[in-house]
Parts: structure tokens; C-alpha cells; sequence
């Protein structure tokens, strides 16, 4: 099937354990906005967030407390328009990054920067310029 057939990304779905703090994170953090709120009959929480036009992602909350680990995906990566100061202004928050600041070439046409930190259950996020 074709792209222009209508299949275009849609969210990433990110298991929190507190809707709340997650929902503040990528707001104050990332710029995300809060698109809608919902607790279904079961109890479970989700929260829709975006980048206006962009991306999109839904954090669940599911209320089980079991062990997870990065489970089936490997990261997500904003792309920002200016990595050093988005570095800056995360660090200037408390984010630890947990590789170096990147380079490669061979990256896109003109090369990429990128570094990877983690959210607040843990998700690994990537913020890269290209």
C-alpha cells in the first residue's frame, strides 16, 4: 500500500505510571498540548497530547503496577528547529542526558545532531536538528 493511499503516522502509545506527571512533563518540557482526557469504565486513564499539526501521543495509565522494561519500541524523536538551545533549556530543568551530544554526517542531507534522555517512567526520547 502506497503512502498517498491515506497512511500517515497517527501517535506513539507511552505506558505512565501517573497521568498527571506525565502529562506535565511533555507540556512544560516539550511544548506538547493536551488534546483530550479520558478514564474509561475499567479505570484506565489516557491522556492525548500533540505537537499542533506534528505528532501525536497517548500516555496510559493503566493503574498495574508491573516490572516493564523499554518493551516494544526503542525511543521517540522530536525534531526541534534549534538542538543547542533545546539542550540548554532541558538541562537547565533537570534532564539528564544519557548519551553525548551527536553528530553524523551521514544522516539526512546535511547530517544530524541528537541526543537521547528519558522521561519520567523511564521512556527513552531523542531530540535531534536535521
Amino acid at each position: 500500500m502506497k503512502t498517498e493511499e491515506g497512511i500517515r503516522s497517527s501517535h506513539v502509545g507511552i505506558n505512565v505510571s501517573d497521568l498527571d506527571r506525565s502529562i506535565g512533563f511533555y507540556e512544560s518540557l516539550l511544548g506538547f498540548q493536551l488534546v483530550s482526557r479520558i478514564v474509561l469504565e475499567d479505570g484506565l486513564r489516557i491522556g492525548f497530547l500533540e505537537l499542533p499539526e506534528q505528532f501525536q501521543i497517548e500516555l496510559v495509565e493503566t493503574g498495574i503496577d508491573e516490572p516493564r522494561g523499554d518493551g516494544a519500541w526503542n525511543h521517540v524523536c522530536l525534531r526541534v528547529a534549534d538542538f543547542d538551545e533545546c539542550c540548554q533549556r532541558l538541562q537547565a530543568e533537570g534532564i539528564i542526558f544519557e548519551t553525548e551530544k551527536l553528530f553524523r554526517k551521514e544522516f539526512w542531507e546535511h547530517g544530524m545532531k541528537f541526543a537521547f534522555f528519558r522521561g519520567p517512567d523511564g521512556e527513552r526520547l531523542e531530540i535531534a536538528e536535521y
